[in-house]
């Protein structure tokens, strides 16, 4: 890049730091061609133990950050040599 590793790591960081502070007031952060990110509130549910016995808990509401690629993210990746189709493969 040109730059040394200390002042990318500057850059890197304080990009970082910028996501996460948007991401605390509740604002989407959004890369022009890269991507989207954006908190997601996952609703309580009632969750298994132990399936067998039949035991059950109740698992909190929680928030957490989606990520949603953007078009030359997603192109690249399509792109790369996995050595399948590229989509997930059914056990």
């Amino acid at each position: 890049t040109g730059h040394t590793q200390n002042v990318v790591e500057e850059i890197v960081n304080a990009l970082f730091d910028n996501i996460k502070a948007n991401l605390k007031r509740d604002q989407e952060v959004r890369i022009r061609t890269f991507g989207t990110f954006k908190l997601v509130d996952r609703q309580s549910r009632k969750g298994k133990i132990h399936p067998p016995a039949g035991d059950s808990t109740h698992v909190l509401t929680k928030r957490r950050v989606e990520f949603k690629p953007g078009q030359n993210l997603e192109t690249a990746i399509s792109k790369t040599k996995t050595g399948g189709t590229g989509a997930r493969e059914k056990k």
